[in-house]
């Protein structure tokens, strides 16, 4: 039993712990004290899975928690990773750990987010996109991540590809990270445009809204389907308070507003 009877809140629980018992974590210079279960049990349902791709061809691959992290080699890569693949495998994690932050959309529910670098991090965020599982959208999203992944490779750059957690289960957080020190100025601005190329190959947001807001693959959508995007897409581009004061006759006079622009 302690001798300390100072107490603390642990950062992931809320229960009280002993000072002497707490384990204390810095993250983005701040000094969090976690209980132990809560440390011990940390990365069995992590925030972020990571892996990251080394111009040699090593592959290491990451699991983030809240307070801690594991790194380990993809076996099913054709080259072994050398010591340098894990020390930058590292560094990303202690990135993650210091910049992941997650941002409630209301008290239930929410997604993890990586905050914006600044001018002195390592990694440079190269893409930003959402996955929304089991769709036609994320094999699109699959090749546009392959393509990226091959063009930064080819031009001798380490790339980390990382998915964030989000409450919801059949979506999560993609965003692909370049190795700053790999890059110069001429493949910066080489790589920004071979996302843009990349993004008009593969992506397509009108495909994208519909399955996020239905679940459906547009060749699966009906017109109830198309309606409702329709109707949604009118609703969400509106402000806040607004939307709050939408009654169900206003509702009502944008489906027929829609019905009406359909069937003419």
């Amino acid at each position: 039993m302690s001798e300390n009877n100072d107490f603390v809140e642990c950062h992931g629980c809320g229960e009280k712990v002993s000072l002497d018992e707490a384990i204390q974590v810095e993250r983005g210079g701040r000094i969090l004290y976690v209980c132990e279960s809560c440390y011990e049990y940390d990365l069995d349902e992590p925030i972020a899975l990571f892996t990251l791709f080394m111009p040699d061809g090593g592959r290491v691959k990451g699991i983030v928690g809240c307070y801690r992290y594991e790194v380990y080699e993809d076996f099913e890569a054709g080259a072994r990773p050398n010591r340098g693949a894990y020390s930058l495998a590292e560094d990303l994690a202690e990135f993650l750990l210091d910049n992941l932050e997650w941002i409630p959309t209301d008290p239930w529910r929410g997604y993890y987010d990586i905050k914006s670098s600044n001018e002195n991090d390592k990694w440079v965020k190269v893409d930003s996109d959402c996955i929304l599982a089991y769709s036609k959208d994320s094999e699109e999203l699959k090749k546009h991540a392959d393509n990226l992944i091959e063009t930064l490779l080819s031009m001798r750059v380490a790339v980390a590809q990382v998915i964030t957690r989000t409450s919801n289960l059949f979506s999560s957080g993609w965003d692909l990270y370049a190795y700053k020190p790999h890059m110069d100025q001429l493949k910066n601005l080489l790589i920004k445009y071979k996302v843009a190329e990349s993004r008009l190959k593969y992506r397509n947001s009108e495909r994208f809204i519909l399955t996020a807001l239905t679940g459906k693959d547009p060749d699966q959508a009906d017109e109830c389907d198309r309606l409702f995007v329709r109707i949604a897409k009118r609703i969400l581009s509106k402000p806040k308070e607004e939307v709050k004061r939408l009654t169900h006759d206003d509702l009502i006079e944008m489906i027929n507003e829609e019905m009406r622009s359909i069937n003419q």
